[in-house]
């Protein structure tokens, strides 16, 4: 009973290891048209000419239209303090008052000896209408109202310095002030930047593009940011500037287009050339390596399947709706879109149908890297 036991058990382990076999055998015996072919789902353009208008960029800092900093015209001490900093004051709004109680009493001196001024001068002509008085002594009297009223005007505007107003509409810069504190002349204050709708972007441009026109347009932008918004130019230098050969330029924009503060760095994208024809392609259909700028063009097979090649292209202007491409593809030709980062050589690929305006609004954002 027990060698019946170990013989069964040997047949169990044969079957078991020829079936095994068997079925191992089956499996590496299956078609080669079973493998698995790797591929990526993509979407593609066909591209073709369009029309843009050539442009250069230069680096330009936004100018508040309304700007100064708060200066005092007289000494003294702080006897009243209305600046909070971030708080908009209104134009004639009293911000700053210098302690004044010497020039008051000098002020009153001063009216009272303009008033016995004035008296004797009343009796002085009332005796020159009888003859009784020389011109001489009415010349005298005249001349000694006429100082003596002077002498109001010089103290009441020392009173009037001692007392700073804002002189138009403002935010209140930061500052130190402390009621009490003594200021010397001409001290810094604080700066007032002017509430307005608009902003002034001031900007160069070297000599070799051609003159703006007063009244045409320019596009600003913050660094990073493709699309921009339309700035008008105001005005221009009559001269260049020496040493770098550049035409100072100011243009004006719209903070509801673009909300920026005073000395903000910006991008100012100037026309250069008359309007050109050109392959534009999407941001996102470019892709890079250490030798140049790439483009992987979509090519039809048989069966309504579609494969990659890799083609390398040289590349012309950026524009707000793509880049130019200066040679290396044809007109028709269809090329990776959405996706085209994640391909290579030869690859095949299924291509997804995209809205051309999706495609557009992503390159315009900087697409996909």
């Amino acid at each position: 009973m027990k060698h019946f036991s170990w013989v069964f058990t040997l047949i169990f382990i044969v079957l078991s290891l020829t079936g095994i076999f068997y079925l191992k055998q089956s499996v590496s015996a299956k078609p080669a048209q079973d493998e698995y072919e790797p591929a990526a789902t993509i979407q593609a353009t066909h591209v073709k000419f369009s029309d843009f208008q050539p442009s250069h960029t230069v680096l330009g800092e936004s100018v508040a239209i309304n700007q100064v900093m708060l200066k005092n015209e007289r000494a003294g001490k702080i006897v009243y303090l209305n600046l909070d900093p971030s708080n908009v004051v209104k134009q004639g709004q009293t911000l700053v008052r210098i302690d004044d109680s010497e020039e008051q009493a000098q002020l009153k001196s001063a009216k009272a000896t303009a008033i016995l001024k004035q008296q004797t001068l009343s009796r002085i002509q009332s005796l020159y209408k009888d003859k009784r008085i020389s011109q001489e002594k009415l010349d005298i009297a005249s001349a000694e109202l006429a100082i003596a009223q002077a002498d109001v005007g010089i103290i009441e505007s020392n009173i009037t310095k001692k007392t700073i107003k804002a002189p138009f509409d403002a935010y209140v810069g930061l500052h130190n002030l402390a009621i009490g504190q003594t200021l010397a002349q001409d001290d810094d204050i604080t700066q007032l930047i002017g509430v307005n709708d608009n902003i002034w972007v001031d900007f160069n441009v070297p000599q070799v593009y051609p003159m703006l026109d007063k009244n045409s347009t320019v596009n600003v932008s913050l660094p990073q940011q493709v699309k921009g918004v339309t700035a008008t130019i105001i005005s221009s230098a009559p001269t260049l500037r020496g040493q770098s050969r550049q035409v100072h330029y100011r243009a004006e924009l719209s903070l509801d287009k673009l909300a920026i503060k005073p000395q903000f760095l910006v991008n100012v994208t100037l026309p250069v050339a008359q309007n050109e024809s050109a392959i534009i392609v999407p941001n996102l259909a470019i892709t890079r390596d250490q030798l140049g700028e790439y483009v992987f063009v979509v090519n039809e097979e048989a069966s309504d399947s579609f494969r990659v090649t890799r083609r390398q292209v040289q590349l012309g202007d950026r524009l707000t709706q793509g880049v130019v491409i200066d040679s290396g593809l044809e007109q028709g030709e269809r090329i990776a879109t959405i996706g085209a980062f994640k391909l290579r050589e030869g690859l095949k690929v299924f291509i997804e149908p995209t809205p051309m305006d999706e495609i557009v609004e992503l390159s315009e954002n900087g697409g996909i890297r």
